[in-house]
């Protein structure tokens, strides 16, 4: 079966929708003698994005709040969640990829198990010949780089996808390949649906307590064993993780300073 591959670099291309490209003048714009490296306030400015008292006044409300300058002008309308991905993507030196109202590849899917999707933040969403294309929603996170390409067992393709639309995107792939006969999803022979034998065995939950009283899921239930190493996985993930970046959880990004705790929940068996 022939896979559905990605666009060159230039995005001249596709056999999916959508293109991966820099993104238009109107959308984004940086100037060629502007460092891609240079701070998000300055590149958020410069593209006309955020006026300037605006972008000084989140940038010092960031700063006594410990949260980051993104999270800030999001809260206050000041920028587009699609506009601050693409800015920040091309600040890490990422193309910018639109999982809205796309299929992803489902073999490039199965590459990542989903607890691992929804703990990264990521999604395998196709193939360039035979490397991975793999969508992160925090271009800054290099830790969760490092993961996943330990986890694949080579280094992917990375792209930066707008972190809302990601999390739905990772909702939809992982459900569709729920729905994969037996035979594609698992060496297993297929079975009528039956409720889950009561001698599965213990379950568990890794979860997050935050410091407001929320819950976090981690992960979908699971062995108490795979649930201990996916609690010591984000719990690595945060000790690692660069400088001013957020874990991703539950499909959303984690202020540090909120988190009091990673627990492994038991559940009752079935």
């Amino acid at each position: 079966m022939t896979r559905p591959t990605l666009p060159a670099l230039n995005g001249r291309s596709s056999s999916l929708r959508g293109e991966l490209a820099p993104p238009a003048r109107s959308q984004l714009t940086i100037e060629p003698g502007d460092r891609p490296d240079a701070p998000l306030g300055t590149l958020l400015f410069r593209a006309g994005l955020v006026p300037e008292d605006e972008l000084r006044d989140a940038l010092d409300a960031s700063i006594a709040e410990g949260r980051r300058l993104g999270e800030v002008l999001l809260e206050r309308g000041l920028v587009a969640e699609l506009d601050l991905t693409r800015i920040l993507a091309a600040q890490k030196g990422l193309p910018f990829f639109d999982v809205r109202d796309r299929r992803a590849d489902l073999a490039a899917v199965r590459l990542l198990p989903e607890e691992k999707a929804r703990l990264w933040g990521a999604l395998p969403v196709a193939f360039e010949e035979d490397l991975p294309i793999v969508a992160v929603g925090d271009p800054a996170n290099r830790r969760v780089f490092g993961e996943i390409t330990e986890m694949l067992g080579r280094k992917p393709r990375f792209v930066a996808a707008v972190p809302s639309d990601l999390a739905a995107a990772i909702d939809a792939a992982y459900s569709e390949v729920g729905k994969l006969p037996a035979a594609e999803s698992a060496p297993a022979v297929a079975a009528p649906p039956a409720a889950p034998a009561k001698s599965a065995g213990p379950r568990a939950q890794a979860v997050v307590q935050l410091s407001n009283g929320e819950r976090v899921e981690l992960s979908p239930p699971m062995s108490p064993e795979a649930a201990l190493e996916q609690a010591r996985s984000f719990i690595r993930l945060v000790d690692d993780r660069i400088s001013g970046s957020w874990p991703s959880a539950g499909g959303r990004f984690l202020r540090p300073e909120a988190i009091v705790s990673v627990d492994v929940a038991g559940l009752p068996e079935a």
